[in-house]
């Protein structure tokens, strides 16, 4: 692997993203609108290829947290309609109308804020209400929603877009509550419109969950982030087929053999009991790998999880249920590699006295949340298998100097 790359990264399946967002695509109504959500840098995927792969693959628009978030994508020449889901703060309110970037106001304050911005500009943004029915986070309640909308019909320099809110149990077996909340906005969106002689264009309520199991809050449109990226957020629900986007991986940076009675990692942890042959990989805590030690007391566990990965694969389950190669912590060829000691902030050590086919530079799959990868990982895009980008903290890297990326991805 190249330098810039380094011994760990991460391999991000742009066909499979694109894939999810035509099967998601599939179970909407036609005129219902998608709104790929590529927060949380796409949630561990990489926000900006991951929004031009979802914007390629026919999402409407995409959808960001924060403002930088949305910022770091225009910076890269995307030019989709993005929300940011956030509130608008009003010291924001010029640096979103700059970005042409579609705010969520929950108040009267930011939308006079925003309207001051957008007449200094010469632009009309569009804006959406977030209605809090129920998370209890961010959003104006449903008794104030319609003084909102008159203060945002006031302001003549802004367009309003649409309403939404954020269902708080859709993932759950019983959706009497989910269906409950979707009844309250669906009632307070019409009675604010009716009081305040205001129309609302555009109303969205459902998440990844909530396209599964609650068709009817599908309405004008849908805000989808984990289903793109083949992670299910629950198991029931409506059948999709999904493809995982998501590998992490990394060289094994040292292989050796340990005599007996011979401590590994901080404190000794775990101490050999026989000949033990170890491979270091330079990946941790800090990379997002969250593993328990195999010491005395938990030899056990990395049993059981074995076991239950190894079912799970029988059964078919494994990717389905978004776990990934190697859910027992690392894995070499589909074989697990036990965690020996004391995980480090970018070491660990694994037992690989049964695969005697793992060498120094052996590439290890790794159990790593995506959203908890750290960003210090490449991330290299793949298209057919190969690898099309690849991005760094130091930037995106030119590819054609890494003819040996494509052979290893």
């Amino acid at each position: 692997m190249l330098p810039e790359i380094g011994p760990a990264w991460i391999e991000v399946d742009l066909d499979a993203i694109a894939a999810n967002v035509a099967a998601v695509r599939a179970l909407l109504k036609p005129a219902t609108r998608l709104l790929a959500v590529v927060k949380a840098d796409a949630y561990g995927h990489g926000a900006v290829e991951c929004a031009r792969c979802c914007q390629d693959a026919g999402a409407d628009g995409l959808a960001v947290s924060t403002l930088p978030e949305a910022l770091e994508l225009r910076a890269h020449a995307i030019d989709a309609p993005i929300l940011v889901m956030t509130p608008l703060q009003p010291h924001e309110a010029a640096t979103a109308v700059a970005a042409a970037i579609t705010p969520t106001l929950v108040s009267a304050d930011a939308a006079n804020a925003l309207q001051h911005a957008a007449a200094l500009a010469g632009r009309r943004p569009a804006v959406h209400i977030k209605c809090d029915t129920g998370m209890g986070r961010y959003g104006v309640l449903p008794a104030g929603l319609a003084e909102l909308l008159r203060a945002v019909a006031a302001c003549d320099r802004l367009d309003l877009e649409g309403v939404f809110t954020h269902i708080a149990s859709a993932f759950a077996s019983d959706l009497a509550p989910a269906r409950a909340q979707l009844a309250r906005f669906v009632a307070a969106v019409e009675a604010a419109q009716a009081a305040a002689g205001v129309r609302v264009p555009m109303r969205h309520a459902a998440a990844s969950a909530a396209v599964l199991t609650l068709p009817e809050a599908e309405l004008e449109m849908v805000r989808v982030g984990n289903l793109l990226y083949g992670i299910r957020p629950c198991a029931h629900g409506r059948k999709v087929a999904l493809k995982t986007a998501f590998r992490a991986r990394a060289e094994a940076a040292q292989v050796k053999v340990l005599p007996p009675n011979h401590g590994v990692g901080y404190g000794s942890a775990f101490v050999t009991r026989r000949a033990t042959r170890v491979a270091t990989i330079p990946v941790g805590l800090a990379d997002g790998l969250g593993m328990e030690p195999a010491t005395r007391l938990l030899r056990l566990q990395p049993l059981l999880r074995a076991m239950l990965r190894r079912l799970l694969r029988r059964l078919g389950l494994e990717r389905r249920l978004g776990l990934g190669a190697g859910a027992g912590g690392v894995a070499f060829d589909g074989h697990d590699a036990p965690v020996l000691g004391r995980m480090a902030m970018q070491q660990t050590t694994v037992d690989v006295t049964a695969l005697p086919g793992v060498e120094q530079g052996s590439v290890a799959d790794l159990f790593v949340r995506p959203t908890a990868a750290s960003a210090r990982l490449a991330r290299m895009y793949l298209r057919d298998g190969v690898a099309v980008a690849a991005r760094t903290l130091a930037g995106e890297l030119d590819l054609r100097r890494a003819p040996a990326i494509a052979e290893r991805a």
